[in-house]
């Protein structure tokens, strides 16, 4: 059973990494898109930025849950007193 679950955790943890690339690739060509649209043509749209501000905020809370990261703050960090905060 446990081993099922490791599986079912992995293949997870594989789709929020494909997911994760997938929406910062898209943020780029979007801002990409805007400053080019913004500086040759004079012109800007306004779905473009707030798309890419809500892809941004979504990338964040998909990495949250990631154990890895609140590691690495804590072992940046220096310890102890910083992991009883957390």
């Amino acid at each position: 059973m446990l081993a099922i679950y490791s599986k079912f955790l992995d293949k997870l943890e594989t789709l929020e990494k494909i997911l994760l690339a997938a929406s910062s690739a898209a943020m780029v060509v979007i801002i990409v898109y805007q400053v080019i649209l913004r500086y040759c043509f004079n012109a800007s749209n306004s779905w473009s930025e707030e798309l890419a501000r809500y892809l941004f905020i979504y990338d964040v809370m998909l990495l949250l849950p990631n154990e890895n990261i609140g590691n690495l703050v804590v072992q940046k960090e220096g310890g102890d007193p910083i992991r009883r905060m957390l």
